[in-house]
């Protein structure tokens, strides 16, 4: 009997263990990768070409999904997939014609893919994550004469837990547009799903 009561017992053991390790793996992928909804608003503005001028910026509206995955303990890589609309307007004197006011105004919606390398500094429940790293957007044709933009990133978020994010970012266009080079500044809440 006693000796039963103990393979009976041993079963019983190996099982809990199991289950324990089957819970510790699942949340070890659960941790690998997270994903949630962002939204922002902030400001777009352009670092003027030779021709200078006084550049008036405008709103900046960013709508779309977050992709966070673990590759150490505090740091992950961030990317997504995101809407953003980019807008502003200029005033200048043509070279050719100094006496001559020229406005010039630029609209555009972008599909923007940004890759970040981003280290979470934690204190409890509340970490401070610094980012960098670099964005793609492009714009279909017909909507803008400058379909394609790129540059770096930089930014700074706060984080609760694994459930939302606010962040500070600003976006350096580095391709020569028309008119400059695109620059942005743009605040998000991210709203995590596990």
């Amino acid at each position: 009997m006693k000796k039963t009561f103990l393979i009976i017992a041993g079963i019983l053991a190996c099982l809990c263990a199991s289950a324990q390790e089957s819970e510790r793996n699942e949340n070890n992928k659960k941790e690998i990768f997270h994903w949630g909804i962002t939204a922002g608003a902030g400001v777009s503005t352009v670092n003027p070409d030779s021709k200078g001028g006084i550049v008036d910026p405008s709103l900046s509206l960013q709508l779309g999904a977050t992709f966070d995955f673990k590759m150490r303990p505090n740091t992950f890589m961030e990317t997504g997939l995101y809407y953003q609309k980019v807008a502003y307007s200029r005033t200048f004197k043509p070279q050719s014609e100094p006496n001559k006011k020229v406005e010039q105004t630029f609209d555009a919606s972008y599909i923007k893919l940004p890759v970040s390398f981003n280290y979470k500094i934690g204190i409890k429940d509340v970490s401070v994550i610094p980012q960098l790293g670099a964005y793609f957007a492009f714009a279909p044709a017909s909507a803008t004469e400058e379909p394609v933009d790129f540059g770096l990133r930089f930014g700074v978020g706060v984080q609760y837990k694994e459930i939302f994010r606010v962040s500070a970012k600003y976006d350096c266009g580095l391709m020569a547009l028309r008119s400059g080079t695109n620059q942005s500044v743009v605040g998000d809440f991210t709203f995590f799903f596990k």
